[in-house]
């Protein structure tokens, strides 16, 4: 088991390492994308000025940075990821931003290196389902809260609710390309089942546990040459045409963008979507 999650900790960090560099170029149209669920994730947790939160996952900054509005100068925000690329691309939209209330810092949410009781809120948005160990991730997250502390987490629902992601892997799946994973293990829709997140979170301890399936916008604001640029080389999908050959390769491609660009609308790439919110309490 430990030489298993090692194996999938080293994958993920170095398939989100490459995906660093097109998540920077393309932040603030994804930024705008995912702008519904990182407001979402905000409200969900509460937010006051002068807080202090930690936000976990954060990739290339959101919800971080609109988190380091909410809680204002005299609040702090902690945006980290597991991934030291992503770190640095954090840090760099920290530095365009001018802010002074953000650190940015590699952490892995299974061994959060900060002492009991440390924040005021943690969130993570659509990092929850691929923690290797839930259980553990939850329970750190659970010890650094303050009492009364709260926790927000954003995952995706299921693939029927999301067209991204559906047309996707439908696409794949046609191929063959697409191996569902073993139940529980770290995918996109690990939480995906009504209630799951819910019963992971009270597992770990907390408290006042809510959970709700929301909808939300989920459309690239540009062409769709910029949108696919953005996914092809950002996102893990082409991961799967590794062991394809090269009629494969370019057959599957091929559909994929054929498949995606059904969504364009105008000046924009538009899917809409649907996902699970949860909060806690310690």
């Amino acid at each position: 088991m430990t030489s298993d999650v090692t194996r999938y900790k080293e994958q993920q960090r170095e398939q989100w390492s490459r995906a660093a560099g097109p998540w920077l170029q393309w932040h603030e149209p994804f930024a705008e994308m995912s702008r519904d669920a990182t407001e979402a994730i905000v409200g969900a947790a509460g937010l006051a000025v002068g807080m202090r939160v930690l936000d976990l996952a954060s990739g290339t900054g959101e919800p971080s940075l609109a988190i380091a509005g909410a809680v204002g100068p005299s609040g702090s925000v902690v945006a980290s990821d597991f991934v030291p690329e992503m770190v640095a691309a954090v840090e760099e939209n920290v530095r365009r931003r001018g802010l002074a209330n953000v650190i940015c810092q590699q952490i892995d949410a299974e061994a959060i290196p900060f002492p009991d009781g440390s924040f005021d809120r943690v969130t993570c948005r659509f990092g929850v389902m691929f923690f290797p160990d839930t259980g553990k991730a939850l329970r750190e997250v659970h010890r650094v809260l303050k009492p009364g502390g709260r926790a927000a987490f954003a995952a995706w629902a299921a693939a029927e609710l999301n067209p991204f992601f559906a047309s996707a892997f439908g696409v794949l799946a046609r191929h063959g390309l697409l191996t569902p994973p073993p139940p529980d293990a770290p995918n996109v829709f690990r939480f995906a089942q009504a209630g799951s997140l819910s019963a992971a979170l009270e597992d770990a301890g907390f408290q006042q546990v809510a959970e709700r399936e929301q909808p939300i916008a989920w459309r690239w604001p540009g062409s769709f040459d910029e949108f696919w640029d953005w996914f092809w080389e950002g996102t893990a999908f082409r991961n799967a045409l590794d062991n394809a050959g090269p009629e494969q390769r370019q057959a599957v491609t091929d559909e994929l963008r054929q498949t995606l660009r059904g969504f364009q609308k105008g000046d924009a790439v538009d899917f809409g979507g649907t996902i699970v919110l949860a909060s806690a309490e310690r």
